[in-house]
């Protein structure tokens, strides 16, 4: 669905989803499953003279906000530096942007522009979890521009991440366990066998 505000230019467009990000009904989920940064898949964009590029959440526990970034990787095939106008949002079963920003930034490798305060936490985790989180997973587009220079045509491309819970489950007895107080840590060696 097109908005009103959206740049009409023929760009990249990456989207990113993020599968199983939040479980269960919990009004955090998303916190407690997903690790503190996410990153997507690097992707390569030929019609930005081979540049190579990723994005990045920062999903802190303690502060309020989530932090979306735009990483150029450290090799790629690309020039030292390249100027790019870059917009990312977190989307809506419909395509529509929910919650975006949009910046340009002079590129070198392994460069980094930051949106510290992209999106609240509680909008995202409360407010608008319906829309943002459907189906506990979370598309993320960012579109890309050369400064002063149109492609003929749009070019899309995407990806998608999966979270998964990996747990362990071992037996062993515990000597004197009945003489523990409460709060007391014991520590065990625990061998796994292949």
């Amino acid at each position: 669905m097109a908005e009103d505000n959206e740049d009409t230019r023929n760009g990249f467009t990456f989207i990113w989803t993020a599968l199983k990000l939040s479980r269960g009904s919990e009004q955090n989920g998303l916190l407690q499953t997903a690790p503190e940064i996410l990153s997507s898949p690097p992707f390569f964009v030929d019609s930005l003279e081979k540049t190579g590029w990723c994005l990045m959440m920062l999903i802190s526990k303690k502060g309020d906000h989530i932090t979306c970034s735009l990483s150029r990787i450290i090799k790629d095939n690309g020039p030292k530096k390249i100027e790019i106008e870059f917009e990312i949002s977190f989307l809506a079963a419909d395509g529509s942007s929910l919650i975006k920003g949009k910046r340009r930034n002079l590129f070198s490798n392994n460069e980094v522009c930051v949106f510290e305060s992209f999106a609240k936490k509680n909008d995202v985790l409360i407010r608008k979890k319906g829309e943002i989180l459907q189906r506990e997973s979370l598309m993320v587009r960012c579109r890309m521009w050369k400064v002063c220079d149109t492609l003929p045509m749009p070019v899309l491309c995407f990806a998608r991440t999966e979270l998964r819970v990996e747990t362990e489950s071992f037996f062993c007895a515990i000597e004197r366990f009945s003489s523990f107080k409460p709060g007391e840590k014991k520590s065990f060696l625990a061998k796994t066998q292949n």
